[in-house]
């Protein structure tokens, strides 16, 4: 367990040295701090004894002028060092946000299936969240304290040598508390991290199926578990929470204590006359130069303990099992092969359960045809097969003679267009939603809506192509949605249209002049429907009926 934290630690270290351009520009700024800071002590010694006690107002006036300088450098420091360590906070955050944006390109559907998207991007956000903090405050202060320490150490060297051995006895001490309250934060926050995942999942789960949580009426019946998992994720917060103020009492406890010490001590010099008063106030703050930064060096392991479980879960993210894909081969189109081809293809979510057995076709360029079916008979499968998105446990697909296995998975979804029965729109506006791929020119996104019967209400709206249409079409009705979906895939003038119950929104007039339109007018592309639709299949020169696993022809 320690080791594996300590190589998570290892590797959050390591994503700051891709910003060591950095480093130089922020240690200069600390460097400079530090002796600054410093150097205040000695100088209010020096106002304290041969000022005030010496009765110089000059001294005062002059020292009292440094002081004010020191100050004003200080923060022009920390005003550059702030940026410095901004962009490096901005950066990090890009380079997590970008990995694992590119990461989801490469990760099996099945992962998307399983976790949701709500539970996806609050999990991917308060992890990145969290690391990226450790280039906030940790980063800065633990450099800086290292420095600290060393000012510290001269300073009290120059004071007094056997004082500053009794400094060095708290740091044992302040060590075992705070290791102490580290690992029971690692284990608390990992338990929080847990819980809230757990609730934002089926919070997530609850708005997805906000429909039926109405028509049952469900609000009622998960209230129950609503009141579960928040006591479960308030109860780990209370006790992040209790557990940050008892690390914080102990120090605060250890810290009263050893200043206690040297005011007395300090006192007892001062009347020996073996220490002047600007000596003990010199010597108490370079006291807290060593103690305090000691104590936030130790706490950098309570602090990591907060971040470890983030860092943990965001690397599991990446190292998630991604999508098989082939070689650089690029896909001949117009040449003599079939454009696609299944031979014995066989499937099951389960092995011992093949849903597809033994499934033979061959599809040739131009040609339309129609796979149909009971709901759960392996249609929609079969397509998932063919974009890539499982692979087949035995058999062959093909695609232009080539088995898909040695294709880039880009490659051949470039290929393929495929309008679903539930299609997805994205936030933005209608003319963005048909020319996704943000290439074709408008006259081009026209001829396709026009072509899929997308402009009958888009002429309707106020805006038109520039209309927003909310949150994956809210704004719009199921019929409207595919028909965008059908524009946009006619638009991306790819070899293959895959139609898996796409216009099952539609009415009756919709669907024949859309089906007519596609066996006449698109004659160049290969289109396989899936449906249940019997009626809509004049004009396809195949019907093939998928029952129990096998793909047998219906008619032709």
């Amino acid at each position: 367990m320690k080791k594996n934290e300590d190589k998570i630690g290892r590797k959050v270290c390591g994503l700051f040295l891709e910003y060591k351009k950095y480093f130089p520009g922020i240690f200069i700024c600390l460097a400079c701090t530090s002796f600054m800071t410093f150097l205040q002590p000695l100088i209010i010694r020096r106002i304290t004894d041969q000022g005030m006690v010496a009765g110089d107002m000059i001294c005062i006036l002059i020292f009292s002028g440094w002081l004010v300088g020191i100050s004003v450098i200080s923060q022009i420091i920390e005003i550059v060092q702030t940026k410095l360590f901004s962009n490096i906070h901005n950066e990090l955050t890009f380079s997590l946000y970008q990995k694992a944006y590119w990461k989801m390109e490469r990760l099996k559907i099945d992962y998307f299936d399983e976790k949701g998207s709500t539970e996806i991007s609050n999990t991917i956000s308060s992890d990145i969240s969290n690391m990226a903090s450790v280039a906030d405050q940790i980063t800065t202060f633990s450099i800086s304290s290292i420095l600290q320490i060393v000012g510290g150490i001269v300073g009290l060297s120059i004071l007094d040598w056997k004082l500053a051995l009794l400094i060095t006895l708290v740091v044992p001490v302040k060590y075992l508390v705070v290791y102490h309250f580290s690992r029971k934060k690692n284990q608390l926050f990992e338990q929080l991290i847990e819980n809230t995942r757990a609730f934002l999942g089926w919070f997530g789960d609850c708005i997805d199926g906000i429909r039926e949580m109405k028509l049952w009426d469900l609000f009622h019946i998960k209230s129950r578990d609503l009141k579960m998992l928040q006591k479960r994720m308030m109860d780990s917060y209370k006790e992040n929470m209790m557990i940050d103020e008892y690390r914080t009492f102990s120090v605060s406890v250890l810290d009263a204590l050893l200043n206690a010490v040297l005011y007395i001590l300090s006192g007892l010099l001062i009347i020996k006359g073996e220490l002047s008063i600007g000596g003990a106030f010199a010597f108490i703050a370079y006291s807290g130069y060593v103690v305090s930064p000691i104590s936030f060096l130790i706490n950098i392991k309570y602090y990591f303990a907060q971040i470890i479980p983030s860092a943990k879960r965001y690397f599991e993210f990446l190292d998630q099992p991604e999508e098989e894909n082939g070689t650089d081969r690029i896909l001949e189109s117009g040449n003599q092969e079939p454009v696609l081809e299944l031979i014995g293809v066989r499937f099951g979510y389960k092995e011992d359960s093949p849903i597809l057995n033994d499934v033979n076709l061959t599809v040739h360029q131009g040609e339309k045809i129609a796979i149909i079916g009971e709901n759960g008979s392996g249609k929609s499968t079969l397509f998932d097969l063919i974009l890539g998105f499982r692979r087949p446990g035995q058999g062959v697909i093909k695609l232009w003679g080539v088995p898909t296995e040695n294709l880039k998975l880009k490659d051949i979804r470039n290929r393929i267009a495929v309008v679903s029965q539930k299609p997805y729109l994205f936030q933005g506006t209608i003319e963005e939603n048909v020319n996704i791929e943000r290439t074709a020119l408008h006259r081009d996104v026209l001829d396709a809506c026009i072509k899929s019967g997308a402009i009958a209400f888009i002429d309707r709206l106020e805006d038109g192509f520039k209309q927003r249409i909310g949150r994956n079409g809210a704004k719009l009705s199921g019929g409207e949605k595919q028909k965008l979906a059908v524009a946009r895939a006619i638009l991306k003038k790819a070899d293959i249209l895959l139609m898996d119950e796409a216009t099952s929104g539609f009415d009756n007039e919709s669907d024949r002049e859309l089906f007519h339109m596609m066996c006449s007018e698109l004659d160049e592309k290969t289109i396989i429907f899936i449906t249940h639709r019997f009626e809509e299949l004049d004009g396809v020169e195949t019907v093939y009926k998928l029952t129990e696993g096998r793909l047998e022809i219906q008619y032709k």
